[in-house]
């Protein structure tokens, strides 16, 4: 992660280590890190109960009801956005929460309250694995309005925790972002910063899609960079 905005000058062997760490995080997000539609998925498995078991109808109407979906998601990445601007923690801690609860629902069934708790958990968790401005415990529970208690969240932690298999450092979107930029730097320096900060903003509006969870991050980064050059 990168809290500061900066551009980079590509000599050969910044060009070298600039490629070397491209492909390892494009391996990682094809790999280790990879997220798969889970929505769709539990979608589907929830159709194939109404259609396997009709006296079972009703608890699975029920099931769909609570079931989470990508306004859920949305407003949870717009609420913990808001946290990390209300405690002065770098907003890509959002991006790397996002990944980690992603992942955790693609391999968990929850229902919106387990989906709330995790999501809290995540912005919990990452803040701590990054050291950054950390959000406490006390103040989480607070803004939850008695709806989950600290136990809660501490016992949410070491089952996404187990779940993740301690993997909790995924490359972002804004990771690919910077060495992509680099190449920029070749125009004016003060141009290639502005190209770089819009990029970076667009990163933020990818988050809120769920359209985006299972596409490969260095596209998205790419597209994202190529929009704020348009702009």
């Amino acid at each position: 992660m990168k809290g500061d905005l900066r551009l980079v000058s590509l000599d050969a062997s910044t060009q070298s280590d600039l490629i070397d760490r491209v492909k390892t995080m494009a391996s990682q997000d094809a790999s280790t890190y990879k997220c798969g539609d889970y929505l769709a998925r539990r979608a589907k498995d929830i159709s194939r109960k109404l259609y396997s078991c009709c006296d079972s109808h009703d608890n699975s109407m029920l099931d769909m009801d609570d079931m989470v979906d990508a306004v859920c998601r949305e407003k949870m990445c717009e609420w913990s956005y808001r946290v990390c601007d209300h405690f002065g923690t770098g907003r890509e801690i959002v991006a790397v929460a996002f990944a980690c609860l992603d992942r955790f629902m693609d391999r968990r069934n929850c229902d919106r309250t387990a989906f709330k708790l995790a999501a809290m958990t995540s912005l919990y968790l990452t803040t701590k694995v990054f050291h950054t401005q950390r959000i406490r415990l006390r103040s989480l529970v607070e803004l939850s309005r008695g709806e989950f208690e600290e136990r809660h969240i501490t016992e949410m932690e070491l089952i996404m925790l187990q779940t993740l298999e301690w993997r909790v450092h995924p490359p972002t979107i804004q990771c690919f972002i910077e060495p992509f930029c680099a190449v920029l730097t070749r125009s004016e320096h003060q141009i290639a910063a502005c190209i770089q900060q819009r990029a970076i903003f667009f990163a933020e509006l990818a988050l809120y899609d769920y359209s985006f969870v299972s596409k490969e991050k260095p596209l998205i980064a790419v597209a994202a960079i190529l929009n704020a050059i348009e702009g």
